[in-house]
């Protein structure tokens, strides 16, 4: 699988034993290589499709600095407003 190096997705093909196939390039990935293994929001970027296969899922979380809780929660109050809509959005769009 190809895989450009130093990514959470190379590491992620060790840990399952698979040997990755590093390019810098996945949009062209040497010939050797059948699949490429990038995170999920790069697929439309590059033009590539999910196979339903997922290496690795992880939680995120994003921090501000002191006197950015006001930001904070304008951020949320906008996706709790929007609840519905980002929960249909996320069945339609299937797993990942």
């Amino acid at each position: 699988m190809a895989v450009e190096p130093g990514t959470e997705a190379a590491g992620a093909l060790v840990e399952l034993n698979a040997v990755p196939v590093l390019t810098e390039d996945v949009t062209r990935p040497p010939g050797n290589a059948q699949a490429v293994a990038v995170d999920e929001w790069l697929l439309d970027d590059l033009g590539l499709r999910d196979s339903g296969v997922v290496l690795h899922e992880s939680a995120h979380v994003f921090a501000a600095p002191l006197g950015e809780n006001g930001w904070l929660v304008t951020v949320e109050r906008f996706l709790f407003a929007r609840a519905a809509q980002i929960s249909a959005a996320v069945r339609q769009a299937g797993p990942s």
